[in-house]
């Protein structure tokens, strides 16, 4: 809805998940129809995780578009969970969460950034918890919702329970969970002491009932379970047995393809016009907006990678530029005992060849034995190594430290021995 409470239409849209090995993917792509003077836009958020054990996991989120405001609007971020539940005995371990958002948006604001780290440590009779956050006044993600920038919050729970053992009693409780929140200057903006004396859980057995479709359906609580809703893959509130629900109405799925876009339109059309409760969604625009966003971590990765490229060739100039006057000391020394200026210079090309060499095979190694790492034990990928590739930067690495020691070592040869002497003396 825009900012009169008015729905905005939906043209097109499209949901794609699932799961390989240990990867999951999430992606949600819509078109929607001209609005209050924004012409049509697309929007997407795509979800990407990998499973780091049984109960761990990384993963990146990534959103484009910007439904009421003309102008493009992104954000990005980045979390890790690492869990282990039965670090310490059986049911005991513990918990701990971290992430980072940014989002970027044209405008004078909508840059900022959010993060925070969650933190649990269970065992049989003591729960204890953490929690910081911190929102920038200018974070402000186009796709999703903050409830309140500019702040940083903090929270510390501790919870005592009593298990009853064979009793209708399930547990005994004691909790008490102190929280402050602050402003971006540090100003204490709120803050409560909460306490609970007492709670008391019973087993399970508990009835609830259903509204299915105008029909209720009692049931009763047979089991409980734990759900990690940071997984990409469906995952429900409640799993009934089979034989309950069968007889409710039910979505189908159909997938089909299309060999060219406007043929792809002309089924959409179709479709909606015959089938009124049919739902169409385009994963070309899914595709388009997974492109676009994983365009942008691509080009992320390929600045990242010029600069270290370039902070390298500053160290390496910075070296020439050091050792100057340890090759100046050199000439003097090999021309006193009678080298000509050609034998000079001959030595300190081998010099930097040999240099250069080393240091292009010994980064090779060190890259390709990362990349190895990197594909086998976090994507799970063999690594494809482009063989062409290898030489050409072996040659460009050594060519370029042979040209600029030599470069460096310019007027080296030509300064009097004599000259050099005083000075050093």
């Amino acid at each position: 809805r825009d900012d009169r409470g008015e729905t905005i239409p939906i043209l097109t849209g499209a949901r794609l998940t699932g799961r390989a090995g240990a990867w999951n993917i999430g992606s949600l792509g819509i078109v929607t129809d001209r609005n209050q003077g924004v012409p049509e836009k697309g929007m997407g958020v795509l979800r990407i995780s990998r499973n780091l054990g049984e109960e761990s996991s990384i993963g990146m989120i990534a959103t484009a578009g910007r439904p009421l405001l003309a102008g493009q609007a992104s954000t990005f971020g980045l979390d890790l969970k690492l869990s282990d539940s039965t670090a310490f005995g059986d049911k005991e371990g513990f918990n701990l969460w971290t992430y980072a958002l940014g989002s970027s948006s044209d405008g004078s604001s909508g840059d900022g950034r959010a993060y925070g780290m969650h933190g649990e440590i269970n065992t049989r009779n003591w729960v204890h918890r953490f929690a910081a956050h911190a929102v920038e006044k200018d974070f402000n993600p186009e796709l999703g919702f903050v409830r309140r920038t500019g702040t940083r919050s903090f929270e510390v729970m501790t919870r005592y329970s009593w298990h009853g053992e064979g009793h209708a009693i399930r547990r005994l409780s004691f909790r008490t969970a102190p929280s402050v929140t602050t402003l971006e200057n540090g100003e204490i903006d709120s803050w409560e002491i909460p306490l609970r004396w007492f709670g008391i859980e019973f087993e399970s057995g508990d009835e609830i009932e259903f509204d299915v479709q105008g029909v209720v359906v009692s049931t009763r609580v047979a089991s409980l379970r734990h759900v990690d809703w940071q997984q990409v893959s469906p995952n429900f509130f409640v799993v009934f047995p089979v034989g309950v629900l069968e007889p409710a109405p039910q979505q189908i799925v159909v997938v089909s393809r299309a060999d060219t876009p406007a043929a792809s339109a002309d089924i959409q059309r179709q479709i909606v016009e015959r089938f009124s409760n049919v739902s169409v969604m385009d994963l070309a625009v899914v595709l388009g907006t997974v492109k676009q966003v994983l365009g942008r971590v691509s080009l992320a990765v390929r600045f990242m990678a010029s600069f270290s490229l370039l902070a390298g060739l500053a160290v390496l100039v910075v070296s020439v530029l050091g050792s100057r006057y340890q090759r100046l000391r050199e000439s003097v020394l090999l021309r006193t005992l009678g080298a000509s200026r050609a034998q000079i210079l001959q030595i300190s090309a081998v010099e930097y060849l040999v240099l250069g060499s080393l240091a292009a095979m010994t980064g090779l190694l060190l890259a390709v034995a990362g990349a190895w790492a990197l594909t086998r034990f976090v994507f799970d990928t063999p690594l494809i190594v482009a063989g062409p590739a290898l030489p050409a930067i072996f040659i460009a690495v050594t060519g370029l430290t042979v040209a600029i020691g030599m470069a460096g070592s310019r007027g080296v040869t030509t300064r009097p021995p004599l000259e050099v002497l005083r000075t050093e003396s």
